[in-house]
């Protein structure tokens, strides 16, 4: 280990006697003197005769600490079949990832986008309808007349019904709901195959059909909420009039039935302005001058029933007009009695239209 040392000369000045007189300087005096290793300068200016003795380091035993320090990274890189630890070799192009790569439907985001502007445009029609102050609906709601339309099918009519109870025997199903009714309450009897049911309110919605049933539950009738749809139909060959008479009627429907379960709910005073009554009246006498020819070209059971849902409509605005003038609940559950009856007189419609 001896060999492998750099040796390093240091010369130091003459130590001075204490006293009091300061040493003369002296010539021979220098500061001290590291000399550091450096094997080209050593050989260059101290070249003897005794270059190949052993107390000067040889060219071979000089120790390069940058390659063992190379040599232990490389023992720590991973190790590869072809013996090479400095760089992996590439998976092969059937082994690599691929980039994954989306295909967006854009006609489905398109239609999706559609649904989401139109749900939120019947959003705010409803949300326009009313409110405690005289909030106006949307005059789009109500269909300024019974246009006839190119394509138009039979409204599919989609409605959340608290219903009260459930009957197997249909005089005791007819009973209970007189006595409802007595009571000042609105009740109808949905006849079944084996099961009769009597619906005691109607709402455009769960939430608010929920509500609605509770304020029933708290004048001490056993409910339940279901949603209730009566499905439209094709129109046959001169129907087109009267399915497109049914379409503006059904948006006058969801108008009533929004406007009356939510004034019920509320229990509070809820008005509408002149100018909207005003267009909601219009609409219906466009509607009752329309109904005539429209339900010309129907068989004479449809036409008899179609006449009679058309006067129960009519009933159920001229509460909504009682109710605009007086403020009085009463007018509120006509509404619904109204509404709940046009449930079993549209599906009795469409029950004799597919009969055809």
């Amino acid at each position: 280990m001896s060999d492998q040392k750099h040796s390093m000369n240091f010369k130091f000045p003459q130590s001075m006697k204490k006293n009091s007189r300061p040493a003369p300087k002296s010539e021979d005096s220098e500061p001290i003197e590291v000399i550091s290793w450096d094997r080209s300068l050593f050989q260059k200016n101290h070249s003897t005769p005794q270059d190949n003795d052993d107390s000067h380091p040889e060219e071979d035993k000089v120790v390069d600490f940058t390659e063992k320090v190379n040599v232990k990274k490389s023992g720590n890189e991973p190790f590869w079949d072809d013996g090479d630890r400095s760089k992996g070799p590439k998976l092969p192009p059937k082994n690599r990832k691929n980039k994954i790569q989306l295909s967006i439907p854009w006609p489905i985001v398109g239609a999706v986008m559609s649904a989401i502007v139109v749900g939120l445009g019947l959003g705010i029609v409803v949300f326009q309808f009313f409110l405690n102050d005289d909030t106006a609906y949307s005059e789009a709601a109500i269909p300024a007349q019974a246009t006839v339309y190119t394509d138009v099918a039979f409204p599919s009519l989609h409605v959340d019904v608290v219903q009260g109870a459930a009957f197997t025997d249909m005089e005791t199903a007819e009973k209970v709901v007189s006595e409802t009714k007595e009571k000042g309450l609105p009740a109808v009897l949905i006849p079944g195959e084996e099961t009769q049911y009597m619906f005691l309110g109607v709402a455009n919605d769960q939430a608010r059909g929920t509500e609605l049933s509770v304020h029933y539950g708290e004048q001490g009738q056993e409910t339940y909420v279901k949603t209730y749809t009566v499905e439209g139909g094709e129109v046959s060959v001169g129907g087109e009039d009267a399915a497109s008479w049914y379409t503006s009627a059904n948006a006058i429907y969801q108008f009533l039935n929004n406007v009356s379960s939510q004034f019920i709910v509320a229990n509070e005073r809820g008005s509408i302005s002149e100018e909207n009554i005003a267009q909601l009246n219009q609409s219906v006498e466009q509607l009752r001058d329309s109904r005539d020819r429209a339900f010309s070209q129907m068989n004479e059971q449809a036409r008899e029933r179609s006449l009679q849902y058309a006067d129960t409509l009519f009933l159920a605005v001229k509460a909504l007009n009682t109710y605009h003038e007086s403020n009085e609940n009463d007018a509120l559950y006509q509404i619904q009695q109204q509404l709940l009856q046009m449930i079993v007189q549209y599906e009795d419609v469409l029950t004799i239209i597919n009969e055809e």
